[in-house]
């Protein structure tokens, strides 16, 4: 399909930014050979616009006047401000803006940065270094501030020489020491890491006078660990309002702003904005979704969700995102009704997206509803409050005209997965998996076993691992091949599971690997046994013996793998069956019913009604979705391509990092 040609509107609107840009520039308006008036500099966007082009190339959004707004409310007021705004707006760089423009106009005199980590807060220091040293349009209009700076060429050594008057200027480009001192006094800016030292931030004057910092503006006040754990999120919060709200000194109040994401409920950004001494602002990349699309089974959310097909094919067919410009524009009209995004701008040109409206609901679609809830929208879902409804007859109208053992085009990993019990034999399935969780049922079946009531530990041992070959070997052979097995190593059933897991190469030509579920309650994803880093509800386990395998908190895979029934087919994390009857299958997954879930103690806790009857197809199922999640692709998407593992020389097998 040819690519969609360019909007000539839209042509003529980027090249009037572009010449916006140049005429507020002093380098743009020297070569056009126009001067104008100073922006009024209680206006801090046409501030920040005409002073500092180069780092807001792009016209602002809602999404930047309100972290506008907060800033200028904090000066003028003196109260505290806590703004939530979508990841990726570039709230930093705004914020290192507002705070040269706060101190150059003299808002305020000792105005601060707290970033999270030190990368953050070396790269504000050189901002503010590099505006202050080599923006010609600020040294212009700035010049009795600027100037030793300009002189000295960003050369600390070379500031702290000048003289003016026989005198030292004072200025100082304390890059290391995170502080940049302006000349004869006219004031400072600092920054210092939120999880560092930030109570120390200060500076003395020639005449022996110690300033503290007037304005503290925090970056981002944690990190995606810190907010998954609450001992963290007490120390950081104690830390803001002891360390952080002291800065200013015992005889006055500090004025502070966040700048803030949302990661989890309850976390340090979602206390501040909850807090009733802390004027509270959210601001989502969609302030109003299209019209209907929060109702399942909506005309519009099927329509989306039916774009979002096309999204994916295309990707497939590597078209360079033409199948889904041509839907949206052949749809646009009905897919917009009512939509309203906080940034106009926020969309990718190099990536053939036209406009901010289709870059939110592409985010929306390849990152799933509940990162995009967090990341973007600063509501985080509440996991468990709403308890959902599965039934069988649910599970079967996910069926498909897919023929089983057919690989989906959107499939990038596959895993099998097998739970083992004696009295009738080894139940399996078969799931592939696209990079945004969507799964689709393979195959599925059950293969004997031959274990005779009465059997000793011995030839218990022997008829399973028997069985296990047999098995792995028609799994093996199946058009839909799986890229890794999971096998069931609970109860009697461990070390031989384990045994033939490190044999299963050379066995049946399969990495298997052995794994194991555990209760909320008895999950642990620390401690002496914990080998690496956990993943999403799942962790390498390891024992004395140096035996590994996948362990994984049940509750929660089996919840996550029911609901995925309850979406549309075809839908991000949904689940679809191929052709057939499903009877058996589907009462098996609905066996085991969620009737509640809540947090007790800090530690979320499940209650399940079991009904009479296996429901082994149910945890194969569950794990399924472990080995999915455990190769990258959990609820949040961004899966990766399985791991190639080469053989070793000797014997012949292959290495199976778990």
């Amino acid at each position: 399909m040819p690519r969609k040609k360019p909007d000539p509107n839209q042509a003529k609107y980027n090249k009037r930014s572009r010449e916006k840009s140049r005429k507020l520039s002093g380098n743009g308006a020297k070569a056009l050979g126009l001067d104008f008036d100073a922006p009024d500099p209680l206006d801090a966007e046409a501030w920040l616009l005409a002073y500092l082009p180069n780092a807001y190339p792009l016209p602002f959004g809602q999404v930047h006047r309100e972290i506008i707004k907060a800033v200028t409310y904090a000066i003028d007021s003196g109260g505290n401000v806590a703004i939530a705004a979508p990841r990726g707006t570039g709230k930093s760089t705004l914020v290192n803006g507002l705070v040269l423009w706060a101190l150059m106009t003299g808002r305020t005199a000792f105005p601060v940065v707290l970033p999270w980590d030190d990368r953050a807060k070396r790269r504000a220091l050189r901002f503010w270094a590099g505006e202050l040293c080599f923006n010609a349009r600020l040294n212009r209009d700035y010049n009795d501030i600027t100037e030793p700076f300009v002189k000295s060429r960003g050369i600390a050594n070379r500031l702290t020489a000048l003289h003016k008057d026989d005198k030292s200027t004072g200025a100082r480009l304390g890059i290391t020491e995170g502080i940049i001192i302006l000349p004869d006094g006219k004031g400072a800016i600092g920054s210092a890491t939120i999880n560092g030292n930030p109570r120390g931030l200060n500076y003395a004057t020639i005449d022996g006078r110690i300033i503290r910092p007037s304005l503290c503006i925090i970056d981002d006040p944690q990190d995606r660990e810190t907010a998954k754990s609450k001992i963290r999120i007490a120390d950081t919060i104690e830390t803001i309002n002891a360390d952080v709200a002291g800065m200013a000194g015992p005889d006055a109040r500090m004025s502070m702003v966040m700048s803030c994401t949302v990661i989890e409920r309850g976390d340090v950004a979602d206390h501040y904005l909850s807090h009733p001494d802390w004027k509270s602002i959210r601001v989502g990349q969609v302030i109003s979704w299209p019209a209907g699309f929060d109702e399942k089974g909506s005309e519009i959310r099927e329509l989306w969700d039916a774009w979002n097909v096309e999204r994916q094919r295309g990707e497939q067919d590597q078209d360079g995102g033409s199948a889904a410009l041509s839907f949206y524009d052949a749809n646009k009209e009905k897919l917009l009704s009512g939509m309203v995004v906080s940034w106009q701008e926020r969309y990718d040109r190099k990536r053939n997206q036209p406009d901010a409206y289709f870059a939110a609901m592409y985010d929306y679609y390849a990152m799933g509803e509940d990162a995009f809830a967090a990341e973007r929208q600063n509501e985080p879902i509440k996991q468990g409050v709403t308890i959902y409804t599965l039934t069988p007859e649910i599970v079967q109208s996910r069926r498909t005209d897919r023929p089983a053992g057919s690989v989906p085009e959107w499939s990038r990993l596959r895993i099998a997965a097998t739970d083992i019990n004696p009295s009738y034999g080894l139940t399996y399935s078969v799931c592939s998996f696209g990079a945004d969780q969507t799964a689709s049922v393979l195959a599925y079946g059950i293969d004997a076993m031959n274990v005779e009531g009465g059997a000793t530990n011995a030839e218990f041992a022997r008829r399973t691992y028997e069985a296990l070959i047999n098995h792995g070997r028609k799994l093996a052979s199946i058009p839909c091949k799986p890229d890794y097995w999971l096998i069931d190593a609970g109860g009697a059933a461990f070390d031989i599971v384990h045994r033939f897991c490190l044999e299963s190469i050379s066995l049946v030509k399969l990495v298997a690997i052995p794994c194991t579920g555990r209760g909320a309650r008895n999950y642990r994803p620390y401690g002496k046994s914990v080998l690496g880093k956990p993943r999403e509800g799942c962790h390498t386990a390891v024992d004395t013996r140096n035996r590994k395998w996948i362990a994984f908190n049940a509750d929660y895979w089996r919840e996550q793998a029911q609901k995925a029934w309850t979406g549309s087919p075809g839908a991000p994390g949904s689940c679809t069956l191929p052709q057939g009857v499903h009877r058996d299958f589907a009462e098996q997954i609905c066996r085991e019913q969620l009737q509640g879930k809540a947090e007790i103690g800090g530690q979320m806790t499940w209650v399940w009604n079991t009904a009479p009857g296996p429901h082994d197809y149910g945890d194969c199922m569950t794990m399924c979705f472990v080995g999915a999640a455990f190769h990258g692709i959990g609820t949040g998407g961004g899966g990766i391509r399985p791991t190639t593992y080469k053989p070793k020389r000797k014997g012949g097998f292959r290495k199976v990092n778990i």
